[in-house]
């Protein structure tokens, strides 16, 4: 008969511990990692504060990934003419260096950052009532705000809108024409257009 016993803080069942039996049940998963960075000390409040916290920066970085790979990096390949586009709207745009290219660039982001936070809560998306934190998406986003500038500065700083990435994590933009600005040739022009951008 199985029998569930408590002895030294630790929950046992069938004389093995809740978190042994966890491991083997999820034994090759991640769920398997977070439970090895729990203790069997549960009687300390301290104890399972921790290992929450640990869970819950797994979930957020996951989260973050999921959008930034899913909503914002398609935006950043090349597309072919007739194919399907995304659902953020996503036309050719203007000519490399054009006075329209900031505009479109900026109208782009403002688009895809709207589908991701949609893909999250399609209610909250949707101006409907939730049960979704409010401060997870603002804290999602800033992420990802984060993750595209660096992006962007690394295409802006490349020698020519040519030059293809070699690094699809810190450098994942292919296509130049979602640069607020053109690659390589910087200039008091650029400058300004830039800056332009930014304020809108």
């Amino acid at each position: 008969m199985t029998n569930m016993s408590m002895n030294g803080g630790a929950k046992k069942l069938g004389g093995k511990s809740m978190t042994m039996l966890w491991r083997n049940n999820y034994n090759g998963t991640q769920a398997n990692f977070a439970a090895r960075l729990m203790p069997d000390d549960w009687q300390e409040t301290s104890t399972l504060l921790a290992a929450l916290e640990k869970i819950e920066s797994w979930i957020f970085s996951r989260i973050v990934e999921t959008v930034w790979w899913q909503a914002l990096t398609p935006h950043m390949q090349k597309r072919a003419e007739g194919s399907s586009t995304p659902k953020a709207g996503r036309v050719l745009g203007p000519a490399l260096g054009d006075q329209q290219q900031g505009t479109f660039s900026v109208n782009l982001w403002k688009a895809a950052f709207q589908d991701a936070f949609s893909r999250m809560c399609p209610l909250s998306a949707g101006r409907h009532e939730c049960g979704c934190l409010p401060v997870l998406a603002k804290l999602v986003m800033e992420q990802c705000v984060a993750r595209l500038d660096v992006a962007m500065f690394n295409a802006i700083l490349r020698e020519s809108a040519s030059e293809i990435p070699t690094d699809p994590i810190s450098d994942p933009i292919v296509d130049p024409k979602v640069l607020p600005i053109p690659a390589g040739d910087l200039s008091f022009g650029s400058g300004a257009q830039l800056k332009n951008s930014v304020r809108a």
